[in-house]
């Protein structure tokens, strides 16, 4: 059965505003630790997977109906709003990879504590069987455990990066008219590519985590436009542009931002961050990007693809480590219509289960990775 003990919850007014609204707010957050069930007690239980059913998309399925179901209460009703947060944590060399999954909810100060404890009953009453959800159960050790201590407490030295989908610009030529068009990438993981970021955090050098930010969105009316106005450019790229190099990628792009469009509800926006209290090396930021943004290098079908990087300068270093603390999302920069910029963030609930996943290990775990057991 699911654990039944309450985690500590985490509350105030005022200090986290979700954006810039001027009455007050009050707002909660509360962790848990996510911890793989031992494989035999799932043999037993003949409940979890095996390879066939690991390929077949048995155990994503499970964490999409998850997703789907936080995704069903929508924000600005009666939970106002919420946000979830996936974090790998590695705390030094040798230690066990963590992960976690905490909460955020925002809401009336008079309500807020009741809010977070039906957030809570409802993110564990769906979470699927495979694990065992460990309730944070202090201040301190919601602190310690997740990494906020450290974040918050050294500002001047942590490092912290965002990884987000490539972005780009078609540009084509008719006559003398230039028409440049976005291409916005997208994430787009695999069934296995997770284990690569696994691998690459728990053999880093320096105490390090991973959020994976998430928050139930839906795309609004100035969204849909500017997105069905890219897709009557491309289309009349695609039937009137001569050159062939341009009007193979205008095809490209057309059907694969089509299908993107298909699939995006329900959906999220998501952002991926890293923190370190010491230095980011590039390898890792390239293994995790890498993981989450290409289906396949070669791929000629499949044109968003690729992840950029940025990398919090010394004037922004303190207000990054405090939403990450926060559970905040932190704002980047995007090169396109004010309309797009939250749609590179956006991911279908179809692609999520596979990038803002859990451990899930074959029979004898993944070699050289040391996960935190029950």
């Amino acid at each position: 059965m699911l654990e039944t003990k309450a985690p500590y919850i985490h509350s105030g007014q005022g200090d986290i505003p979700p954006d810039q609204r001027s009455e007050p707010q009050g707002w909660a957050i509360f962790g848990m630790r996510a911890l793989l069930r031992p494989y035999n007690d799932l043999v037993a239980l003949n409940w979890s997977w095996n390879f066939k059913d690991y390929l077949t998309g048995g155990h994503p399925d499970r964490l999409g109906q998850w997703y789907s179901g936080l995704h069903d209460m929508m924000p600005y009703r009666e939970y106002h709003e919420r946000t979830f947060c996936i974090r790998y944590i590695q705390k030094g060399t040798g230690e066990p990879l963590k992960n976690m999954v905490l909460t955020r909810v925002v809401g009336e100060p008079g309500a807020i504590l009741d809010v977070a404890k039906q957030s809570w009953h409802e993110v564990s009453s769906g979470f699927p069987y495979d694990y065992i959800l460990e309730p944070i159960g202090s201040e301190q050790e919601l602190l310690e455990e997740t990494g906020q201590a450290w974040v918050e407490k050294e500002t001047r030295n942590v490092s912290i990066s965002i990884l987000q989908p490539a972005i780009g610009i078609l540009n084509s030529f008719s006559g003398s008219a230039s028409n440049p068009i976005p291409v916005l990438g997208k994430w787009s993981a695999t069934t296995t590519s997770s284990e690569n970021t696994w691998r690459a955090l728990h053999n880093y050098p320096h105490p390090v985590l991973m959020d994976i930010l998430l928050r139930p969105t839906v795309l609004r009316n100035d969204e849909l436009v500017a997105l069905d106005s890219i897709l009557i450019q491309l289309e009349r790229l695609v039937e009137n542009e001569d050159h062939p190099v341009v009007k193979i990628q205008a095809q490209q792009y057309l059907a694969a931002l089509s299908r993107r469009v298909q699939n995006l509800i329900p959906s999220f926006v998501m952002q991926v961050r890293l923190a370190s209290p010491q230095i980011i090396y590039p390898y890792l930021l390239r293994i995790v990007g890498t993981a989450l943004t290409y289906q396949s290098i070669a791929s000629q079908n499949e044109p968003f693809q690729g992840y950029q990087a940025k990398i919090a300068d010394q004037s922004q270093t303190a207000d990054w480590a405090h939403k990450i603390a926060s559970l905040d999302f932190i704002d980047s920069d995007v090169p396109v219509h004010p309309s797009l910029k939250r749609f590179p963030m956006i991911v279908s609930a179809v692609d999520l289960p596979f990038i803002a996943r859990f451990f899930l290990t074959p029979k004898g775990g993944i070699s050289n990775l040391h996960l935190e057991e029950p």
